[in-house]
C-alpha cells in the first residue's frame, strides 16, 4: 500500500491518499508518519481515501491489529475526527468493526466511512467543525 499525505488544507485537516494492496503494516506506518508529523495533535481530523485501495486479504486480522494500534496510540490520536471514502462496500462492514473495537479498547478517536469525498467533507464540516474554505473544492476523482 501507498499513501500520499496532502498538508494543503491545513490548519483544518489532513488528507490522505492510499492506493495498492493494504497491509497492516503498510496501515501501521502511515498512521505512525501521521502521529509523528510536524501538524498533528491529538484531536486533529483526517480525510482518507482509500477509493483506489484494493480489497483487503485478510480483513479480520486486518482489522483487530488497526485497533490495536489505535488502543496503543490512544493518547496521541485523542478524539481525531476521520473521514474515510471507500469504494469497496466490504470496507463498511469493517469499519463498523473497528468503530467498535477502539471504543471497547478505550480510544476517542470517530470515524466514518463515505461513499463521496462530498459526503466526508459535509460530515467534517458539520461533525468536526473544519472551517477551511479550500476544503470544499472537490477533487476531479469525486466526479468520476
Amino acid at each position: 500500500m501507498k499513501w500520499t499525505v496532502d498538508k494543503s488544507h491545513l490548519p483544518s485537516f489532513v488528507r490522505v491518499d492510499t492506493e495498492g494492496e493494504p497491509a497492516l503494516t503498510d496501515f501501521m506506518d502511515m498512521w505512525q508518519e501521521l502521529i509523528e508529523s510536524d501538524f498533528w495533535q491529538p484531536d486533529f481530523t483526517v480525510l482518507i481515501d482509500n477509493r483506489k485501495l484494493g480489497p483487503i486479504k485478510e480483513p479480520d486480522k486486518f482489522t483487530m491489529g488497526a485497533v490495536g494500534f489505535f488502543a496503543a496510540n490512544k493518547d496521541l490520536v485523542g478524539k481525531a475526527c476521520i473521514a474515510t471514502v471507500s469504494a469497496q462496500p466490504d470496507n463498511f462492514q469493517y469499519a463498523r468493526q473497528f468503530q467498535y473495537g477502539i471504543r471497547l479498547k478505550g480510544s476517542d478517536a470517530v470515524l466514518q466511512i463515505f461513499g463521496t469525498e462530498t459526503q466526508a467533507l459535509d460530515w467534517l464540516e458539520h461533525y468536526c467543525k473544519i472551517k477551511d474554505e479550500k476544503a470544499w473544492s472537490v477533487s476531479t476523482a469525486d466526479q468520476a
